[in-house]
């Protein structure tokens, strides 16, 4: 999937109205797009999840002038991220799709934070969304802006955050919340070059995983409610000193902290 927002509402357009949540970060972000375009999009405190989500899905509804009754499928992020924000935001979405008898899909939290940072990028650009994962460790992985779309070049990780730092070798642009700072500020102290992208739109994060979500529709890449779980990623103490961020590596893990390099995705 070539990720880009003009890419991804462009094949979304016979998607017809698909929500999308992402509960897994700081702020939870909701955002419905509707025949390819998008049509709304709402903020929440995360101080309770599961309080706030009835009136935010309400209220983004209402700003999109849709019901759920209207409603062809809906996208949540399955992480990496919060534990309890993943868990009730996923909730809440299988109980949608059952109860209105459409689609899930799960797409990736890193992905949507990616799309944040926005087109203006230079070419070639490194580009590195991080969620907090506590520990002192991010969630991450390696993006690379080229001709206006985001390539992804790693698999998603966790990661000591000097761990990280050591294993820049070009310019990097970090996207994120408070965590973002953290880093960008740590690989500047270390002779890094490195800047945090301040005018990233992150409360979009809920429409770019409406869009991702609604493009998978299309191409009919879409989830089973019973079998849908969050990614976790949290690698046992062996596995913990990360060489770094290698195009094609990956690091999967499970609640367990089973992990292996280039493991591929169960679904």
């Amino acid at each position: 999937m070539q990720l880009s927002p003009q890419h991804l509402l462009g094949e979304a357009a016979a998607a017809g109205v698909v929500l999308g949540l992402d509960t897994g970060g700081p702020i939870g972000s909701f955002g419905v797009v509707v025949d390819g375009r998008f049509a709304a999009v709402t903020t929440r405190s995360p101080v309770s999840h599961g309080f706030e989500l009835p009136s935010a899905i309400e209220e983004v509804l209402d700003a999109a002038g849709v019901s759920l009754r209207d409603l062809t499928a809906v996208a949540v992020a399955i992480g990496p991220g919060s534990f309890t924000g993943l868990r009730v935001g996923l909730s809440y979405a299988k109980g949608i799709a059952a109860a209105g008898e459409i689609a899930i899909v799960g797409v990736s939290s890193l992905d949507a934070l990616a799309l944040c940072a926005g087109a203006q990028l230079a070419n070639r650009a490194t580009i590195y969304p991080v969620i907090d994962a506590r520990k002192g460790e991010v969630y991450t992985a390696l993006y690379r802006f080229v001709e206006g779309a985001l390539q992804k070049e790693s698999g998603d990780l966790v990661i000591p955050l000097a761990d990280l730092v050591a294993t820049l070798t070009d310019e990097a642009a970090f996207v994120g919340y408070s965590v973002a700072q953290e880093l960008c500020s740590l690989a500047q102290a270390n002779g890094c070059r490195a800047r945090l992208i301040e005018n990233a739109e992150l409360h979009l994060r809920g429409s770019f995983v409406a869009a991702m979500g609604a493009a998978k529709v299309v191409g009919k890449d879409v989830d089973v409610i019973a079998t849908l779980e969050p990614l976790y990623l949290r690698p046992p103490a062996s596995a913990v000193r990360v060489r770094g961020l290698k195009p094609g590596e990956e690091v999967h893990g499970t609640p367990r902290g089973r992990t292996h390099p280039a493991t591929p995705r169960s679904r």
